[in-house]
């Protein structure tokens, strides 16, 4: 359990530095003090799971990856079809 804990610490500590956002201020976004967030960041509990669709939906990552770590795989589709839309439209003005 503390392994599951550490893992959602982590991602919500990267998501919110990424995002350049205070504890404070991801707190406001979810109606939580700035010492809860500091609680899950620490990995002394874990936001309920309502809370971590929110957590999700506001960063764009699945509840999936805020409880694995693992990579959001839809978002990793999107980035292998964008490029390959990319390189469809290179091909075709080549050939023109």
């Amino acid at each position: 359990m503390d392994n599951f804990k550490k893992t959602v610490a982590e991602n919500i500590i990267k998501l919110r530095t990424h995002h350049s956002f205070t504890q404070a201020q991801l707190g406001e976004m979810l109606n939580y003090s700035d010492k809860s967030i500091s609680k899950w960041e620490r990995g002394e509990s874990v936001p309920d799971i309502l809370i971590l669709k929110q957590i999700a939906d506001l960063f764009g990552v699945t509840v999936d990856y805020l409880l694995t770590g693992s990579p959001d795989h839809r978002e990793q589709n999107q980035l292998e079809q964008m490029l390959l839309d990319r390189i469809h439209s290179a091909d075709q003005r080549l050939e023109n």
